[in-house]
């Protein structure tokens, strides 16, 4: 019976000596067995079964794959490097109520502010005639003096805003656009009867002096000229 006592004293001496504990090496993984600690407070399991709570001198095991953040390495290193990146991101769009310069949020608030701005436009005076504008007009009746002859019914006139010279007989009218001297039939404008020659028109007004004739002496014509 002694004996036996005796055995029983040396099974629990090794159990708790120091050689034992030595065991409890680094943790492998991090468990929450039922009875030992919930899942708001996990334990890392120890090499010889037991579960000790997180703290600074027992953490979690941290595994790594191969650096630079992947493969789940959480490391302090990698950490820093996150937060850095973060920050960058962050400094780049700028802060909403008073953005970095250069920032997104500061370029969009000098976007809105543009567009927020009065519009101004730079206007200029234009001088002389414009196509389209109300213009006195003066009228006077003519009739061909001499068959096949030119003669000036208007003179040229850099401000001309425009002219029209309507043909009331039931000959053919020639209107040249230049002087008497220089005009030939060839060159000039058939107007038939009750037919009418305009000036200018999309903007363009002829200056040049005016000139026409017809095969038939005493035709007559209207001119308009503003």
């Amino acid at each position: 019976m002694k004996i036996f006592r005796w055995a029983g004293a040396m099974a629990l001496a090794l159990m708790l000596s120091p050689c034992a504990s030595v065991a409890q090496s680094v943790g492998t993984s991090v468990q929450a067995p039922a009875g030992w600690a919930p899942m708001q407070a996990p334990c890392v399991q120890q090499v010889n079964g037991t579960c000790l709570p997180v703290s600074a001198t027992n953490p979690l095991p941290v595994t790594g794959g191969g650096g630079g953040g992947g493969g789940g390495d959480a490391s302090a290193a990698n950490q820093a490097t996150q937060i850095t990146a973060e920050q960058a991101i962050r400094d780049r769009i700028g802060d909403v109520t008073a953005p970095a310069t250069g920032s997104s949020n500061a370029r969009l608030e000098s976007i809105r502010s543009l567009l927020a701005a009065p519009l101004t436009v730079a206007t200029h005076a234009v001088t002389g005639a414009v196509a389209g504008r109300p213009v006195a007009s003066t009228v006077a009746g003519g009739t061909i003096a001499a068959a096949n002859t030119f003669q000036s019914v208007l003179a040229s006139n850099s401000n001309r805003a425009g002219c029209l010279i309507q043909n009331t007989s039931t000959a053919i009218i020639l209107v040249y656009q230049g002087a008497p001297g220089s005009a030939t039939a060839a060159a000039a404008n058939p107007v038939g009867a009750g037919g009418s020659f305009a000036c200018g028109g999309a903007g363009i007004v002829i200056t040049n002096e005016i000139s026409v004739t017809s095969a038939t002496a005493g035709a007559t014509f209207v001119v308009s000229n503003q």
